[in-house]
Order: structure tokens, then sequence, then C-alpha cells
């Protein structure tokens, strides 16, 4: 079993690429990554080890590919903003 692995799911998605809505159920799949760490931006500018700061993620606020990093600002269910930095991860969109 794949241990890195995180997956949002989401009722619906903007595909950039074709300009359209896709009702219906998309999945961001984040996984196989390197290292994934994570900051309470609010609390601490230091990083933490994803499993130790990870929440239930409500809403994907940004998304940001720089370099082999995967960025994500999340909001979570117990009130908290978090950064979460993947190292070469492998990124899908399913729908």
């Amino acid at each position: 079993m794949d241990q890195k692995r995180l997956e949002i799911h989401f009722t619906g998605c903007w595909e950039l690429a074709t300009q359209h809505y896709h009702e219906g159920p998309c999945y961001l799949v984040i996984h196989q990554w390197h290292a994934a760490h994570c900051q309470e931006e609010a609390v601490s500018k230091r990083f933490i080890p994803l499993e130790q700061g990870m929440g239930i993620v409500s809403l994907l606020l940004a998304i940001t590919w720089v370099d082999e990093q995967l960025e994500l600002i999340v909001h979570t269910l117990d009130n908290r903003y978090l950064l979460l930095r993947f190292t070469q991860p492998r990124v899908e969109v399913i729908r």
C-alpha cells in the first residue's frame, strides 16, 4: 500500500485547458513524494513533518508548483490555515 498519498475530493472542478466546468466528483491526488512538511502559518514559521500537523482539509485556497516542490495553502476543519509542501510529488486530477 502506498502510504504517501493525499486525496482531496471536490464536487466539481474547472478544467483550465478547455475552459469547461466538470460537474461531478473530482479528486486531486498527491502521492509518491520524497518529503512532505506542513506549517501552521498563524502560529509558527517552522515546518514539521506532514503526519504531525495535518488535519482534514475543508478548503483548498492556493496551489503553486515551483521547481520540484508543490505547495498548497489549505483551511482545515479545526480552523487552521496550513501551508503544505511536497518535494517531487506525483500529482493527478481524476474526474
